[in-house]
């Protein structure tokens, strides 16, 4: 699989090294094997736009200059509650935890709180009963918030902002899957499975034959502050951001199909992932600023 990393950038605020390059275990992030047959229906979402239209112009960022490029969808969590129109808080699947990754938490709606500008995923150590593919109700140890987008599109620029849990057993992500459920192809904006050293992973998932899935490894200088986390998707290129600089570019497998946006806050994972420990803290928070995709 061609795939480009880069090595070097720097960023205020940011250390970033390319500590692991392509051809790694895609063992980061699962298949989205809790997924059920029926694909919610895609949609392109052209001049949709989420929350309260801000008298201001957001500015494209500067890998869209020079493109002819729309901003199709933004939130800005602005308002005092989650836009129902262009989120859900579980799977569209209906289920409110992924069975195929092992996690330990169950996604509960009020635990995905809005106010001061920001949309926030609470974990805490509470149990919660959730619902298996087959129906039986399964007790979860811990709760957590997480949202997926009710819109899809293919091609464009996706970015969020967002400060995420650097602890023990926490598994914050930020991602994009099918809109028929299928797996793969996924595509992961960022995710950090269980670390404390401040290192955030970027994988994309192009088959499901064992191949392994480029990734790479970014160390952040300001692991509690915030950062953008970026995907520009062009029908020949995947091309991998954070914080307005490139770090990975894939150009085989590129999806053609519908994708949604998700969010999420997990608590376990598969056995690689390090596990909650004694000083593991909760409640724990993962919080976006905003999310907004071009097209």
């Amino acid at each position: 699989m061609a795939s480009r990393i880069w090595r070097r950038a720097a960023v205020a605020g940011l250390a970033m090294a390319a500590l692991v390059t392509a051809g790694l275990p895609g063992e980061l992030s699962g298949p989205n094997a809790a997924a059920a047959n029926d694909p919610i229906a895609p949609g392109a979402v052209r001049g949709q736009v989420s929350g309260p239209i801000a008298a201001r112009r957001i500015a494209p960022p500067p890998a869209l200059r020079g493109r002819d490029a729309t901003l199709i969808f933004h939130d800005e969590f602005s308002g005092s509650h989650l836009d129902d129109q262009a989120w859900l808080t579980c799977y569209p699947h209906g289920m409110c935890f992924n069975s195929g990754s092992e996690e330990q938490q169950g996604y509960v709606p009020d635990h995905v709180v809005v106010g001061a500008g920001s949309a926030s995923f609470v974990a805490t150590a509470e149990p919660t009963t959730v619902r298996d593919r087959a129906g039986q109700h399964i007790v979860q140890p811990y709760r957590s918030g997480m949202i997926a987008s009710t819109f899809s599109f293919t091609y464009g620029y996706a970015e969020v902002r967002a400060r995420v849990p650097f602890d023990a057993g926490l598994w914050p992500a930020i991602w994009m899957l099918p809109t028929d459920f299928s797996w793969p192809p996924e595509i992961d904006l960022m995710e950090m499975p269980g670390r404390r050293d401040g290192v955030v992973t970027h994988t994309f998932h192009p088959r499901a034959d064992g191949v392994r899935a480029p990734q790479v490894r970014t160390l952040l200088g300001d692991p509690d502050g915030w950062h953008t986390y970026a995907i520009d998707w062009r029908p020949d290129r995947l091309v991998w951001y954070l914080d307005g600089v490139p770090i990975m570019e894939i150009t085989d497998h590129v999806p053609d199909q519908p994708m949604y946006l998700l969010a999420n806050l997990a608590v376990g994972g598969p056995e690689t992932f390090p596990k909650v420990d004694a000083q593991t803290r909760f409640p724990a928070t993962m919080d976006l600023d905003w999310v907004r995709v071009w097209a």
